[in-house]
């Protein structure tokens, strides 16, 4: 059965085509699908009187590489603070586009659902369809309101010069974690464990063939990275910052060795559950984050040792085998 007599397509089919534009496809798209023009779907949409997204709107839930359900240890009981929570993905992996735009840069499917999940949650967003579907890392979403919103919480979200100099840089609004001064704890913690999440490693020293863990967090501005260490320190993890020759501003970030601190960041919870080691590491990619750090932290507790004249190498492969033997249940949150 069809609309009206005039009506090339069944009313089954322009339910298809409001369905798939529903779901996320353009007209163009559409139009390809059944082999009309997309003015033509435009027209077939408007007689249905479909309600037409603005530009920059179409969402990309249909595509199945992207759940976006939120993650196990999503914060929920945090939901009056997620625009905060936000500003800490954009400080650390995000960025902020003109015109509306509020993208995070992360080849981890677990960072891209949280991040999501707390657009949605704050502002009622879905994703906009955009270069993740082609190179697997970029996830944007559009809104004036939110755009202005969370401008309001840090002055700026450019966290290095992007084509001027230093000096014309530091002249203009620089990022800032003020807004975190004056929180809870319970806050600090979250944040703490999105931070090292998106921009902190995980690593293992063979100090006399023994284990030791160390962490490290990057961040090469040179206000926000104090920013940074003086949040750390008030969740109790102590660090000390890292000079670099090759970044920019000649700071790379902070390190924490102190094993009381690296274990009162596996207390909080440590990184997000199931977010993994990126391809930068040659020894663990692949591997969560966490299931790292306590294994680390079993072994350094059981006092194990390797044999004698075993070669770096040989001992990142046999930490890696038995790690891959074993199930690590990292500590609960407190």
């Amino acid at each position: 059965m069809k609309r009206n007599s005039r009506c090339k397509f069944t009313i089954s089919e322009e339910l298809k085509m409001i369905q798939l534009y529903d779901n996320g496809l353009c007209l163009r798209e559409v139009g390809n699908i059944f082999n009309v023009t997309s003015t033509r779907i435009w027209k077939i949409l408007k007689a249905n009187e479909v309600k037409f997204r603005v530009h920059g709107e179409g969402t990309r839930l249909l595509y199945e590489h992207l759940n976006v359900n939120p993650p196990d240890d999503f914060p929920l009981h945090l939901n009056d603070v997620f625009p905060k929570l936000i500003s800490v993905f954009l400080l650390t992996d995000g960025y902020m586009k003109k015109g509306g735009g509020i993208m995070l840069i992360s080849t981890d499917e677990t960072l891209q659902r949280y991040f999501l999940t707390l657009i949605n949650e704050a502002y009622g967003l879905a994703p906009t369809v955009n270069s993740f579907m082609k190179k697997g890392k970029e996830t944007i979403v559009h809104s004036t309101f939110a755009f202005s919103n969370l401008l309001e919480i840090s002055p700026s979200y450019n966290t290095y010069p992007r084509n001027c100099s230093m000096e014309e840089y530091f002249q203009k609004p620089q990022p800032s974690l003020a807004f975190l001064e004056n929180e809870d704890i319970d806050l600090l913690k979250e944040v703490v464990r999105i931070a090292m999440s998106t921009d902190g490693t995980v690593n293992v020293d063979f100090p006399h063939n023994s284990i030791y863990p160390k962490l490290e967090f990057s961040c090469a501005h040179p206000g926000l990275v104090k920013d940074w260490k003086r949040i750390f320190e008030k969740v109790g993890i102590n660090s000390f910052f890292i000079k670099s020759k090759v970044t920019w501003s000649k700071i790379r970030g902070f390190g924490i060795k102190e094993l009381k601190s690296i274990q009162r960041f596996a207390e909080i919870g440590g990184f997000i559950d199931e977010v993994k080691i990126t391809g930068k590491s040659k020894y663990y990619q692949g591997i969560p984050k966490n299931n790292l750090l306590n294994f680390i932290l079993k072994l350094k507790k059981e006092s194990f040792h390797f044999p004698e004249n075993l070669t770096t190498v040989q001992k990142h492969d046999i930490l890696r085998n038995k790690l891959n033997l074993e199930k690590i249940n990292g500590p609960g949150r407190i």
